[in-house]
């Protein structure tokens, strides 16, 4: 338990360390902290409690009380994921050599 723990904590400072860098775009940076969050979470609440969210989440999101802010928040990640641009990829032949210009 405590050898885990200690690699949460590892990771969590790695993190901390790549979000503080600045020299990633910004969609990894948000990718970063949401790690971030998922680690102290992890780290700091219980099992059965992560346990007891998730499944209070999965059973409400379709309620009808909910169901309108589960829609929106689908929707925000949807167009999110979607604005973050493709990088061009270009196959190189076996053999082939091709000079990267920076």
């Amino acid at each position: 338990m405590d050898e885990l723990l200690d690699h949460q904590v590892l990771l969590l400072i790695h993190l901390f360390i790549f979000c503080c860098c600045g020299l990633v775009v910004q969609a990894t940076n948000q990718i970063i902290v949401l790690l971030l969050v998922c680690t102290a979470a992890l780290l700091l609440l219980p099992l059965k409690w992560l346990v007891l969210i998730s499944f209070l989440n999965l059973f409400t999101s379709l309620m009808p009380a909910r169901l309108e802010t589960t829609a929106r928040f689908n929707r925000r990640l949807s167009e999110w994921w979607y604005s973050i641009p493709v990088v061009p990829v270009r196959f190189l032949k076996p053999g082939e050599v091709e000079n990267i210009q920076q």
